[in-house]
């Protein structure tokens, strides 16, 4: 499974291709992942749609849309997220693709398909912490992430 780090370096190497970025297309290949990918509401949300910026929660990736949107993907424990020429064939194991105006395809592959897509619209981002992100820790890189919060939370076991 990629480990946090794996997922920021992911994270960094998408945030230098992709904001700026509209979604053209988009297909999947219709194969059962974990949880189904919502192909309806994908396409409703993100085709036309600008990236505006790429972060990351725990072992999420999120991609912000200009219209509010946010894509949340998790690799799960073999999942890929890269850019490729649109002409590049595809893989077997690619289940998801965004074509974008610049030529590229952001493909999710995922050989064992634990990962996940998901989109979330803009009257709910605000409840992802509450939701989605409720049993997750807190962020490393956080400005309250110190030896002392560390302290705190040893403290009280």
């Amino acid at each position: 499974m990629p480990e946090l780090p794996e997922v920021e370096v992911v994270r960094r190497g998408l945030l230098n291709h992709l904001p700026g970025r509209t979604i053209a297309g988009l297909s999947t290949d219709g194969k059962k992942m974990r949880l189904p990918v919502p192909e309806t509401a994908l396409r409703a949300s993100l085709i036309g749609a600008r990236i505006t910026n790429v972060r990351r929660r725990a072992k999420y990736l999120l991609i912000d849309m200009d219209n509010g949107s946010v894509l949340i993907v998790h690799l799960g424990m073999t999942g890929i997220l890269g850019l490729f020429p649109i002409n590049t064939e595809l893989d077997v194991h690619d289940h998801v693709c965004w074509s974008l105006d610049n030529g590229y395809e952001l493909r999710f592959n995922d050989p064992r398909r634990f990962g996940s897509v998901q989109i979330v619209g803009p009257n709910h981002v605000k409840t992802l912490e509450q939701t989605l992100f409720k049993a997750t820790g807190p962020e490393p890189f956080a400005e309250h992430f110190d030896g002392r919060y560390l302290y705190d939370k040893a403290h009280k076991k």
